[in-house]
């Protein structure tokens, strides 16, 4: 195992143990991934909206599907869809 040989790895994992035993330092811990988990969806979200926007906009002015899928990086099937 790479934390046997490394001596800073091995400080690192037994940090890691000891934070992981602690109840109130693990609740803490979950709180903030589950805080950063639901910005990244709302983030995610936002994001799949404008693409869709941008995608439906082009397609209104006539863009072929393929550049539309190109330059908004979504499926052409979801593009032919709006």
């Amino acid at each position: 195992m790479v934390a046997t040989k490394n001596p800073e790895i091995r400080k690192a994992v037994n940090t890691l143990y000891e934070l992981s035993a602690d109840d109130k330092v693990r609740a803490e811990y979950e709180q903030r991934q589950k805080a950063w988990r639901d910005r990244k969806a709302v983030y995610d979200y936002m994001l799949d909206a404008k693409l869709n926007e941008v995608a439906q906009k082009l397609k209104s002015f006539g863009h072929p599907l393929a550049e539309i899928a190109d330059a908004t990086g979504l499926p052409i099937e979801v593009v032919s869809n709006l």
